[in-house]
């Protein structure tokens, strides 16, 4: 079907109703959704994972697909993608800052050794999207091997009724009184009629689009009063690539052949594709999602009622580079300071720049496109080069998450019903709740008051990672952020981290103001987290939560880490996520994902099968540059 983005039927006594009353010149209703919809972010993410369900230490393998939320075709005006991980009370796990590269966004996620079992939500979305949290993608999956209950969706209690026809749509409002019907893709009109005192509306297929409808009753003064949402998916949108076998049965260590069939492509056209090969250790499972399905099926969340209240939501600005920005204030008073000048320098990375302070005070750095854990050094000072000033760096902000009230009918996939098979299964052992992440052998064993911290960070770990410094070490870390240098631990007794943690190295905690920089990732064997209550622990110098670092040799001098009178001040900011291969992270490989591959460059797939029996799952999601939508799944089996 045709791409259409203002295909309107209008009923013609509409233009000369009351409902003009709405605004002043023009039709108010349409004029302002349409402004709405010009500054909306229209732009859609989905997430293809390797698995729907995880155990606790398990890593996600993801890659985030950034759409036109109306034609589907690839958006590449931004350069990132957030992809966050939440528990089931909808607290913050882990965060990772996805870098485009080869014109696709993937990464992964390291699930928490000490992470809650039972449902757990991804979320995705943009810097443009951030402006309308509702926008972004939320996904369900299943942690640990607490079963997932359904639950019945929200059920609509307005007066609109919506049946589907064979060739349309019929509608019929219950109200006595004359209401207004429209019909929208994504603030685009694309049916605007009367409704109410009894009668009922037909709208055949041909008047709408394909994918997510909103259906809207509005009042004379434009506000709504019903709402109800379908999906009309008639297969145009859709990509067939048919998955093709060598065989239908193996045996464990044998190598599967895939062979993609691209025939249905048109002249030209592009595949963008991931794809999953994953064993199903579960008597019942839910289907994966898919990204027709997401596309086609899930409304975008645009905001109707205050579009034709005539509030015009302005949305964030799209990311075409990583910026540091902040404000330069006098010492005393807090005043801004216009020509100041801001050196920044980049250890790392040998970057060296310098701006200049506008009359606000405001300076802003761009093209910081480096890694997470990239340390910057900024130094403010006047035209003759005194140190008179102070940085206040502005703070990333991003948007809250919470549990939605009812998950099953507002996240992706409604139907999620996880069973896991019995305790003999070769897929990992029992994840308990509780379970800590202190007890690991690797490296030095933890000491007496190492045993009580919340978190720790092992020396395996450590090494597997690949941490260039602390501070991405400790950005990894959930509760735990960077700001001005140094390091804050949200805990319950200080929910706003106002009080900078302390610093404790091979069990002496440091007094004053130290530099984390002069401690060498080579020389640290395993780093503590005490949050809320074992602070007591290390006496008053720990209300802000402890930070305890243990080096291989055990004896470190401390003085060495003394900072001094330093005029510099330490920026981290979140950077990207490094690039890392599924095949060569053997350390955080979910067992039962044989294959992962984000960039899928040619027509046959070739993997390793393990010594692991049972039901293995192929799953193919992609879009074209044409924007058809491509989900494919195949099954086979697998013997001893």
């Amino acid at each position: 079907m045709p791409k259409i983005r203002h295909s309107i039927s209008i009923l013609l006594f509409v233009l000369l109703s009351p409902l003009a009353a709405i605004g002043q010149t023009g039709l108010p209703i349409y004029d302002r959704l349409t402004q709405q919809r010009t500054v909306f972010p229209l732009e859609r993410v989905y997430v293809h994972t390797d698995a729907e369900d995880y155990l606790q230490g398990d890593r996600i393998w993801l890659k985030a697909y950034l759409m036109d939320e109306v034609d589907h075709t690839p958006v590449d005006s931004t350069l990132y993608v957030y992809a966050e991980l939440f528990d089931r009370n909808g607290d913050l796990a882990r965060r990772v800052k996805l870098l485009r590269r080869q014109g696709a966004f993937y990464g992964y996620l390291d699930i928490p050794e000490d992470f809650l079992s039972g449902e757990a939500y991804l979320r995705a979305y943009t810097r443009f999207m951030a402006a309308a949290p509702e926008t972004a993608f939320t996904k369900r999956i299943a942690v640990g091997r607490e079963r997932i209950r359904e639950a019945a969706p929200a059920s609509s209690d307005g007066d609109l009724t919506v049946r589907r026809r064979p060739h349309g749509f019929q509608l019929k409002d219950r109200s006595k009184e004359l209401r207004y019907l429209l019909a929208l893709r994504g603030g685009d009109i694309y049916y605007l009629g009367g409704i109410g005192k009894g009668r009922s509306v037909s709208i055949p297929d041909d008047v709408l689009p394909d994918g997510p409808l909103d259906f809207l009753v509005v009042d004379r003064k434009g506000t709504v009063l019903s709402q109800e949402a379908v999906s009309l998916d008639r297969g145009a949108e859709r990509c067939p690539v048919p998955l093709e076998l060598d065989r239908q049965r193996y045996r464990g260590g044998e190598t599967v052949t895939l062979q993609v069939d691209t025939t249905a492509l048109h002249v030209g056209e592009l595949l963008d594709l991931s794809v999953s090969v994953t064993c199903r250790p579960l008597i019942a499972r839910h289907l994966p999602a898919s990204i027709s399905g997401y596309v086609l099926g899930q409304t975008l969340g645009f905001d109707y009622a205050g579009a034709l209240k005539g509030a015009v939501r302005v949305p964030g600005r799209r990311e075409a580079t990583a910026t540091l920005s902040g404000t330069v204030r006098t010492e005393l008073l807090g005043r801004p300071v216009k020509d100041a000048r801001i050196g920044l320098v980049s250890p790392e990375t040998g970057m060296l720049d310098m701006q200049m302070s506008d009359p606000g005070g405001r300076f802003r750095f761009d093209g910081l496109d480096y890694p997470a854990g990239t340390r910057y050094l900024l130094k403010s000072t006047d035209r003759q080069g005194k140190d008179r000033y102070r940085l206040e760096l502005d703070e990333e902000s991003f948007p809250a998450f919470s549990v939605p009230r009812n998950p099953y009918a507002t996240a992706l996939d409604d139907t999620l019903q996880v069973v896991y098979a019995d305790d003999d299964s070769p897929f990992g052992t029992l994840a308990l709740e509780s379970a800590g992440v202190t007890t690991t052998t690797d490296g030095p064993p933890p000491t007496g008051f190492n045993r009580q911290a919340d978190y720790a960070v092992t020396l395996r770990q450590i090494e597997s990672r690949g941490y260039a410094n602390l501070y991405e070490l400790l950005l990894e870390v959930p509760g735990v952020f960077i700001r001005e240098g140094k390091a804050y631990i949200r805990a319950a007794v200080s929910i706003k981290a106002d009080v900078p943690a302390a610093l404790a190295v091979d069990g002496t905690i440091l007094e004053g103001e130290y530099d984390l920089d002069f401690i060498r990732m080579p020389d640290v064997a395993r780093v503590d987290i005490f949050k809320t209550g074992k602070t007591v622990l290390w006496g008053p110098r720990g209300g802000g939560g402890v930070i305890s670092i243990t080096t291989k040799a055990g004896n470190l001098d401390t003085e060495l880490l003394h900072a001094g009178e330093t005029v510099h001040q330490t920026a981290c900011p979140l950077g990207y996520q490094r690039a890392s291969d599924f095949s060569s992270a053997t350390a955080y490989r979910n067992k039962r994902t044989v294959y992962w591959n984000p960039l899928l460059v040619s027509d046959t797939v070739s993997f390793t099968l393990g010594d692991v029996p049972g039901t293995y799952l192929i799953v193919l999601e992609g879009v074209t540059s044409d924007g058809r939508l491509v989900h494919e799944e195949r099954s086979f089996e697998v013997y001893p």
